[in-house]
């Protein structure tokens, strides 16, 4: 698996780094199904499909585990939120994963 690096602000000169850790579209045999709803389920720092969400109470951005575990550690959000609170995505995100069909 490749390592991404990612750089936090163009501020900044802080860069974390992280490996993907979410489902490839490869992986996902309905995808024409799926497709209207692949930007909601799909995680911005890894750009794959969502891996044991979680969600910024501040902007409600979804993050597979893995992704957001390095910004957890540096109390950043990737969308740089003040206040940043991370919590498991909601009930609604599960079920729309779940309507993922999977090889």
């Amino acid at each position: 698996m490749e390592e991404n690096k990612i750089l936090l602000s163009s501020s900044e000169s802080e860069i974390i780094s992280t490996t993907p850790g979410g489902i490839p579209e490869a992986r996902i045999v309905n995808f024409q199904k799926i497709q209207l709803i692949y930007d909601i389920i799909k995680c911005p720092i890894c750009y794959q499909l969502l891996r044991n969400p979680f969600e910024c109470t501040q902007c409600e951005g979804l993050f597979c585990d893995e992704c957001i575990a390095s910004y957890i550690k540096a109390k950043k959000c990737p969308n740089n939120c003040q206040n940043f609170e991370i919590i498991k995505a909601k009930l609604n995100i599960k079920k729309l994963l779940n309507v993922v069909e999977l090889k």
